[in-house]
């Protein structure tokens, strides 16, 4: 599928907009929060699968709010051999027009056109495809799987040879069923094995817990014993301890008594670093005040020497703007002449083209009034005709019911089947009064749904008195008929066939109606009959009044093309008239200007030496105070002091920090803290010892062996039994596993084979965007699985916000260059990538330029210049919601 136009009339917030599509490429759509961006895809949906007289709440909400207007859509689209034209009113005046283009014009109104798009679509989109292929705004872009049938048929024509037969198959299903037997679909022990498992645990359990019982029962009296002698053990571990951590707490409290002597010392040296500081500044203002004074007598000399050069320039310069002057009035009286002409050579070109508007606006009037008068003959039959689908529908279903009738009272009335045993003659054989004529051996059949009387005159009379079920058939063909007849009585025809007729008569009117209606609006376009009228009039006028007005010499010329000309001649003159006047202002403002600039000059020279002159003086001034006040020789002898007392202060800390080091501070409150909790450890273990001997104490006094040796050798016989029960169904399992691995396995080979194409086209259009390391992994649903990039591979759900965006998209892009042809359908991303950095989105509009070049693709943003960087393509600016209702339906356009 292909959309090339598209048109949106009275749309939520939109009054006009117009928007035209390349059949292959990217298109812009540029435009601010809530002006439609978002409602130009919707516009696509709605258009093709709602009805104009759909009432739903979607449908309401489409209407302008305050204006009581029906909303409308146009939309121009190829899909597969078609291409028509559909157009959309819902709400208010609802209609529905279709022309198909190709491949055979067609032309279809209400409920016929929009069940004939139905159809066309049904039978050439995709629509599983189309779907994939459109992110909305606000949508998670999600991992999106490609399970559409145009993109399969494309992966099967590349890896035609390679897909398993039905056998293998019926095989694969086989096998999946054999290991389902003992296997979950996750790979865990089913039901049966994991019931007997539980059941060999427990046995297992079983004999654990009895013999584990009666080595408690041994390890508990060991355990008394290794209790008492470990309680001995750790009373004097704690006192050791102890002694430690009082040797280490003091080593730490002389750590502690260095760094406050640090401290200090480092307050003493930042207040010398500010001395020195300050003499140091003293020093190097001193000597820039000299410097200063050198150099404002440098200046002085200078600009006296510039002042000299200045007055032989200003004599050159006073001619130079003389003759620029003269220059400027010859032109400037050239121009006015020009101007002249060309005011009239271009009033000649409108009365021209005025008569041509002219002649065109009668042919338009002339084709309305033409169409208004077939307007009224269709209209006029429409009015007389009132048979319409609906009624052929309720007659065709009455004449069915009558047709159904009859056969049910054939099937199931009495048949009475006469024979001529030799010639009859009417009045040899009456039936219901009426002659029957047979020849010998001839039959005659008759269907009685009620009494009937065959007689032979003079000898006998036989009466047919047929059931209930014959007589209940007879009332409903009769029921039937009559219903038939009151519907085409009321719909004013005599049967289906004159019903069928009259309908037709109906819809050949009504497509009258809508072509005449097209073809009338066409011609008006953007104005009544009347508007159409007053032009022709207004033109008509003017261009009397104008050759009435104009002056003879010189004259008109003799047709549009001849005014043209002369008015191009003219505008050459009027060019070259502005081209000299624009030399010679030029001229003239240059020697305006270099005037100006000599006399600038020159007063600036003689400022420059006076400035210069007056700097001197202060710079002597300010060097004498300074020295009046802080001598020279007292500033360096100061400096050098501070420097001194700096030094030695610096050398005093770093000896303090040395023998800080020495102590190894760090150490000592490690070691501090690491006694601390070796003690509080030690304690602990002392008091836990004592509460396990209590406890083992009061164990032994209460429990005996309980006859636990007969226990254990039941519980080892039924633990035997389970084992072996177990192995062989393990066994079975085991097998299963392995066919289906080996079988899965070259299934997966084959499906590698199959996606291969799509994995290609993704990481081709990826290595844009991520670079020449990407690799990616489908699944079975073709959505992506995992990435990997420089060898580190993450599965899709970890990856980040933006990065799975992009990959999101890139699928979609890619599927759309595989699919590109007429099973294809175009991508529209709305609002998108605005997780994305600017370097990675230049990237990413490089890929989606590189897709763009086979497939047709819809950016909608509301970030201007955010698609800038795509190579090729099509921008298209929406109007903001405040600009004027003059705005163009179609907006303005660039491309990169």
């Amino acid at each position: 599928m292909r959309i090339h136009r598209l048109v949106l009339h009275s749309f939520r917030g939109i009054d006009h907009a117009e928007v035209t599509l390349a059949d292959t490429g990217v298109t812009i759509i540029e435009g601010d929060n809530e002006v439609g961006k978002t409602s130009l895809a919707e516009a696509i949906d709605l258009v093709l699968t709602i009805r104009d007289d759909s009432k739903k709440a979607q449908i309401k909400a489409l209407q302008p709010v305050g204006q009581d207007v029906g909303p409308e859509v146009t939309i121009e689209l190829s899909s597969g051999p078609y291409r028509f034209v559909l157009h959309k009113r819902w709400l208010r005046r609802a209609e529905t027009t279709l022309q198909v283009l190709e491949p055979a014009p067609e032309s279809h109104t209400g409920r016929e056109a929009h069940d004939r798009v139905t159809e066309i679509l049904a039978e050439t989109l995709d629509v599983d495809l189309w779907r994939a292929l459109r992110l909305e705004q606000g949508a998670d872009p999600g991992n999106v799987a490609f399970n559409a049938p145009s993109l399969g048929r494309a992966l099967d024509q590349s890896d035609a040879g390679h897909q398993g037969s039905d056998r293998e198959d019926d095989l694969w299903e086989r096998i999946v069923e054999e290991r389902n037997r003992y296997w979950t679909p996750t790979g865990r022990p089913s039901a049966e094995r994991q019931n007997l498992a539980d059941r060999v645990r427990g046995a297992d359990e079983a004999v654990r817990t009895i013999e584990a019982e009666l080595r408690q029962l041994e390890a508990q009296t060991d355990e008394m014993a290794r209790l008492q002698a470990e309680a001995a053990e750790l009373t004097a571990q704690q006192r050791e301890l102890e002694a430690q951590e009082r040797e280490l707490v003091e080593r730490f409290e002389a750590v502690v008594d260095l760094q406050r002597d640090l401290d200090r010392q480092s307050v003493a040296l930042q207040a010398l670093a500010a001395d020195r500081d300050r003499w140091h500044r003293a020093a190097a203002a001193r000597h820039q005040l000299a410097a200063d004074l050198q150099d404002k007598a440098e200046r002085v000399a200078q600009a006296t020497a510039l002042l000299a050069t200045a007055a032989p320039e200003q004599a050159a310069v006073a001619e130079r703007q003389r003759r620029a002057a003269a220059r400027h009035d010859t032109a400037t009286a050239v121009l006015r002449d020009a101007e002249a002409a060309v005011h009239r050579a271009q009033a000649d070109l409108e009365h021209r083209r005025r008569e041509i508007e002219l002649a065109q606006f009668r042919e338009r009037l002339a084709r309305v009034d033409e169409q208004r008068t077939a307007l009224e003959a269709a209209e006029a039959v429409l009015e007389s005709v009132t048979v319409d689908a609906a009624a052929v529908a309720d007659i065709e279903a009455a004449h069915l019911e009558v047709v159904k009738a009859e056969a049910a009272l054939a099937a199931g009335a009495t048949t009475l089947r006469i024979t001529a045993l030799a010639p009859l003659a009417g009045e040899d054989l009456q039936l219901d009064g009426h002659g029957v004529e047979l020849a010998e051996g001839a039959e005659h059949e008759v269907v009685l749904g009620g009494e009937a009387r065959l007689v032979i005159p003079g000898r006998l009379a036989i009466d047919v008195l047929p059931g209930a079920e014959a007589q209940a058939l007879q009332s409903s063909a009769e029921s039937a008929r009559r219903v038939l007849a009151e519907r085409c009585q009321r719909h004013q025809v005599a049967d289906l066939r004159a019903a069928r007729d009259a309908a037709a008569r109906r819809a050949e009117a009504e497509r009258v109606v809508g072509d005449a209606s097209q073809r009338i609006r066409d011609d008006l376009r953007d104005l009544a009959v009347e508007d159409l009228v007053r032009k022709v009039e207004r033109h008509t006028e003017r261009i009397a009044r104008y050759t009435a007005e104009r002056p003879a010499a010189p004259p008109i010329p003799v047709d549009f093309d001849a005014a043209q000309r002369a008015a191009s001649e003219a505008a050459e003159v009027l060019a070259a008239a502005r081209a000299e006047l624009a030399e010679a202002e030029s001229a003239l403002s240059a020697a305006l200007d270099a005037a100006r600039s000599v006399e600038v000059t020159t007063a600036g020279l003689v400022e420059r030496a006076t400035l210069a002159g007056e700097a001197l003086e202060h710079a002597e001034a300010a060097l004498v105070a300074a020295q009046r006040i802080e001598p020279d020789e007292a500033i360096l002898t100061a400096s050098a002091a501070a420097e001194e007392a700096h030094r030695l202060a610096e050398e005093r800390q770093l000896a303090t920090e040395r023998s800080l080091a020495r102590l190894e501070p760090d150490t000592v409150r490690a070691l501090v803290a690491n006694a601390t909790a070796a003690r509080e450890r030690a304690t602990t273990a002392a008091s836990e010892n004592r509460d396990a001997r209590q406890r083992l104490e009061s164990i032994l006094e209460s429990r005996g062996e309980q006859g636990l040796a007969q226990r254990r050798d039941a519980a080892l016989t039924e633990r035997t039994r389970l084992s072996l029960e177990q192995e062989r169904l393990e066994a079975r399992a085991e097998a299963a596993r392995l066919l289906h691995q080996t079988f899965e396995r070259r299934r997966a080979e084959a499906h590698a084979r199959y996606v291969a194409p799509f994995t290609s086209a993704i990481e081709r259009l990826g290595r844009v965007v991520f670079g020449e390391s990407l690799r990616v992994e489908l699944d079975a649903d073709l959505r992506i699985a995992s990435r990997t990039l420089h060898g580190i591979t993450l599965p899709f759900e970890q990856l980040s916000t933006g990065a799975r965006e992009q990959l999101a998209i890139i699928s979609r892009l890619a599927c759309a260059t595989i699919v590109a042809g007429p099973d294809g359908a175009p991508v529209v991303l709305d609002d998108s990538l605005g997780w994305t950095d600017p370097q990675r989105l230049a990237q990413m509009a490089a890929a989606i330029g590189l897709a763009g070049r086979t497939c047709q693709i819809l950016l909608l943003t509301c970030t201007p210049g955010r698609f800038a960087n795509v190579g090729e393509a099509t921008t298209i600016r929406l109007p903001t919601a405040s600009s004027p209702a003059a705005t163009p339906p179609e907006a303005v356009r660039r491309s990169a």
